[in-house]
């Protein structure tokens, strides 16, 4: 009796260990995400966002579409994927108002933490690091890549997909950004991906 007790005292505080472990390297996944984000990011956003704020596309966006669809389907993109994903797609203004003003680009590494790494993310991420354990090992091995820290930006970029919205309003953002003037080989190219994706 005395053993079993001792025995399962031992196992819980294991798991507390673990449980801590995990913990504390996801914590540490966050604050690096959060680092790359503000080192990385912000100054080549800040810069991008003085030089470019005012430009203006040369020509309009269904020029644009049209050339960017022959771009497309010269990549291999198939009739069908561009018919249901990118056909309907619209410029969406908001989109580009709500690019120019990403005012989390302005925050220290402080302020960004703390106003995005909380309790209910920590619990979160423990979560998804035990339920897609075995997807998370393949991903490390594969890209080397800690699953701690892909579980932090995937807690960073939409709240555990929280934030996601629908797939025509995914693609027309995508869309808008690829014909703004300000970043559009860089969406055009995350465009391309999201349609290889479909």
């Amino acid at each position: 009796m005395h053993n079993r007790r001792w025995a399962g005292v031992a196992r819980v505080n294991g798991q507390a260990e673990r449980a801590s472990c995990v913990g504390r390297a996801v914590a540490i996944g966050m604050a690096a995400a959060a680092a790359v984000f503000v080192s990385s990011f912000a100054p080549f956003v800040a810069t991008e966002a003085a030089a470019r704020t005012k430009c203006k596309p040369t020509d309009t966006f269904k020029e644009f579409k049209a050339r960017f669809r022959r771009e497309l389907q010269a990549a291999g993109i198939s009739r069908r994927t561009l018919g249901r994903a990118y056909d309907p797609v619209t410029y969406k203004a908001s989109i580009i108002r709500r690019d120019r003003r990403q005012s989390i680009f302005a925050l220290t590494f402080i302020q960004f933490s703390e106003r995005l790494i909380s309790a209910p993310r920590f619990k979160t991420s423990q979560r998804k690091l035990r339920r897609r354990a075995s997807l998370f090992a393949d991903a490390e091995r594969k890209y080397g890549v800690p699953r701690e820290v892909i579980t932090a930006f995937w807690a960073l970029e939409s709240d555990f997909g929280a934030t996601t919205s629908k797939q025509s309003k995914i693609f027309s953002s995508l869309a808008t950004l690829a014909y703004d003037c300000r970043r559009p080989e860089m969406f055009q190219k995350e465009l391309l991906s999201a349609l290889q994706i479909v």
